[in-house]
């Protein structure tokens, strides 16, 4: 007989939404990935670094990103994009 488990890991990320004409630079200011449209085109998602943070970043339109952070981290991140849009 085959035995496994289901373990529900659905409270461990934290899901951001960063979005806007500057939404790429943004993100560029901690992110090392190219983020321009023809490098990271709508509908790709990746595991990447935010900072000092790994996160998931899929791009869901034009001028908008999805992140998942783990939720210890989530302050963390948000406070970076908080900081990052002071210095734009």
């Amino acid at each position: 007989p085959l035995s496994f488990s289901l373990v529900d890991v659905s409270h461990r990320q934290v899901g951001l939404k960063v979005s806007g004409e500057h939404a790429a630079l943004l993100l560029s200011a901690g992110c090392p990935l190219d983020l321009d449209r023809q490098a990271f085109p709508i509908g790709m998602c990746t595991r990447t670094l935010l900072q000092k943070t790994e996160i998931v970043l899929w791009r869901i339109a034009e001028t908008a990103f999805h992140l998942e952070v783990a939720r210890s981290f989530a302050p963390y991140a948000w406070g970076f994009l908080e900081q990052a849009e002071r210095d734009l």
